[in-house]
């Protein structure tokens, strides 16, 4: 089971543990964004501290009807206990879990301030 919690803006977010190539590795804290079909976003000064390997440009549709090219890299990243190497996008604001990660995981969120986020592989409910 994944755990998280609601903050004071409303936003869910996660605690995820970022694996660097070189073994390093470093938590930050992301919003849940059902609207982002990919997998991850981390602001760019992550990714370079995390020295994930470029792979190359994608552009995407943002949310105000604006298209925006993005660097692509391959990252690593700890994941209900498994480790799972998924494409990040570059990006100049906070890191986003899009539903690339969530894939095949049920998500229950107690929408309130302090609230609860629990996510589990789907078929293992509690």
């Amino acid at each position: 089971m994944i755990q998280g919690g609601i903050s004071t803006n409303l936003d869910a977010l996660l605690r995820l543990t970022l694996l660097g190539p070189d073994g390093g590795d470093y938590q930050i804290d992301s919003v849940i964004d059902t609207g982002f079909s990919g997998y991850l976003t981390l602001p760019r000064a992550v990714v370079s501290k995390m020295n994930f390997p470029w792979i190359g440009r994608a552009e995407a549709l943002l949310a105000d009807g604006s298209v925006a090219t993005f660097d692509i890299h391959r990252g690593i990243v700890s994941w209900d206990g498994e480790i799972r190497v998924v494409e990040v996008e570059a990006v100049d604001t906070n890191s986003l879990v899009g539903m690339g990660l969530l894939l095949g995981y049920a998500v229950r969120m107690d929408v309130m301030v302090g609230g609860e986020v629990r996510m589990s592989r789907i078929g293992n409910e509690a």
